[in-house]
Order: C-alpha cells, then structure tokens, then sequence
C-alpha cells in the first residue's frame, strides 16, 4: 500500500518539497534538472504538481517507525 505524502491537485514549491522530505532544496533541483521529476517553471520560481511528486515517490520503501 502507498502513502500519498501529498495532495495530488496542488502546486509545491520547491522549498515545500525539501521541508516535507526533509532533503535539500538542491536535490529537488537536481532531480528537475535531470528531468526526473516533472516542474513548471513560473516566474523564477519551479512548482511541482502533487501527483507528480506522488507517482515519482511511490516506489521509494516507507519510511521508518520513530
């Protein structure tokens, strides 16, 4: 079973997307770069449509019981 970690009708900046992974804003970066996750550009700023992030995580293992 996958967990949806977000809402798959929103727009995610990138900075969302690095505090809710707790990675990076430059792996967010690089994985948009290399075309590896799907982003819009809008002004200077890249968002990330919730479905996109989901489907791009959906393979990744669970995270651990804290």
């Amino acid at each position: 079973m996958s967990v949806k970690l977000f809402n798959d009708e929103e727009l995610y900046t990138v900075a969302e997307v690095s505090e809710k992974l707790k990675i990076t804003k430059e792996v967010v970066y690089f994985y948009v770069k290399q075309k590896r996750l799907p982003a819009v550009r809008v002004g200077n700023m890249y968002r990330l449509r919730g479905a996109d992030l989901n489907e791009f995580f959906k393979y990744t293992k669970e995270p651990a019981a804290v």
